[in-house]
């Protein structure tokens, strides 16, 4: 009996050990990836004209001039304790039709769930201190996808606070690093949305 045990456990633990092997951490299309830090992304992006801003709890790298799925794009990198933690891109709607984009990523990660935002707004909630909302006046489009490692990836229009009506915003969070903190005092972080 305790062969037959120890033979159960093994293969659970190889079962487990083979499942974590195919989740593979998230990096963006340029090898942008979770953890970098503001140089790396830097190194990466080639922009020697971004601008650092102090954002609360995060430093902003903006990017301006870039690329998403091939589409012009500004973005903006958030680092918390010096670590990459969200992406934001900003697109055009004359060069992004928002349905077009939310059907590539379907195709990529699946299909989306509707949802006007919470996560990025959560997010910027945290980060600043101050409480963002969705306004009920915007009627945009928004889709949300939580991809295997805990990104979450959503695709938002008419997002105010800042961007063009016009503009189709696309982010993408890393949760843990997101709401992880040098200081405690800063509170807990926001329940994970699951996959």
């Amino acid at each position: 009996m305790k062969r037959i045990l120890a033979i159960a456990l093994a293969l659970l633990v190889i079962g487990c050990a083979a499942l974590a092997e195919d989740v593979q951490p998230f990096a963006l299309e340029n090898g942008v990836a979770w953890g970098m830090s503001p140089s790396e992304v830097l190194a990466i992006e080639g922009d020697t004209d971004a601008d650092y801003q102090s954002i609360g709890k995060g430093t902003l790298l903006a990017v301006d001039d870039t690329a998403f799925r091939g589409r012009e794009a500004d973005a903006g990198y958030v680092f918390v304790n010096d670590a990459l933690a969200m992406a934001l891109f900003a697109l055009d709607a004359e060069d992004a039709d928002p349905g077009a984009l939310i059907a590539e990523m379907d195709a990529e990660y699946g299909e989306h769930r509707d949802d006007r935002g919470s996560a990025y707004f959560n997010a910027t909630s945290h980060l600043t201190g101050i409480l963002y909302t969705i306004m009920p006046e915007i009627r945009g489009v928004g889709a949300l996808w939580v991809l295997p490692d805990g990104t979450q990836a959503m695709v938002l229009t008419d997002v105010g606070y800042g961007y063009e009506a016009d503009d189709v915003l696309v982010a993408f969070i890393d949760h843990a690093r997101l709401y992880a903190s040098k200081d405690a005092s800063l509170g807990e972080p926001a329940p994970a949305l699951e996959p």
